[in-house]
């Protein structure tokens, strides 16, 4: 994601990385955190796709 968004000109804080992982992935297992899946999966496509990175 680093690499991603510093290619579109774009130095991202560690916390909007977080935020964008958390937002775009695919829960999984039980609702919200929990000790099978954690936070679930990241989706990458979904991740950078449409991002308004600025």
């Amino acid at each position: 994601m680093q690499s991603y968004c510093r290619s579109k000109g774009v130095k991202p804080s560690p916390d909007m990385i977080y935020k964008m992982i958390r937002e775009r992935s695919v829960d999984l297992g039980k609702d919200g955190l929990d000790v099978s899946f954690g936070n679930g999966l990241v989706n990458i496509y979904k991740l950078i796709q449409g991002q308004n990175l600025r």
